[in-house]
């Protein structure tokens, strides 16, 4: 079925290895995710007064929520 599909295409070295390699995908992923972690951490000032803000919403939301 896969050659099926690349009918027509005649598969390179780098998509033989690289870009149809489970480990090589599971790799980028793994490495997609520490670069968005790191991205995270670098821009986290950002979203503090908005965690400040919902800190400080959030129990008198609730209070009303278990009163009404």
């Amino acid at each position: 079925m896969e050659k099926e599909q690349h009918r027509g295409f005649k598969a390179s070295w780098f998509f033989k290895w690289f870009i149809n390699n489970k480990v090589v995908a599971a790799l980028a992923i793994v490495l997609l995710l520490l670069l968005n972690i790191l991205l995270l951490n670098k821009v986290g000032f950002i979203f503090k007064p908005v965690g400040e803000f919902i800190t400080v919403i959030s129990l008198p939301v609730i209070l009303a929520a278990v009163f009404y």
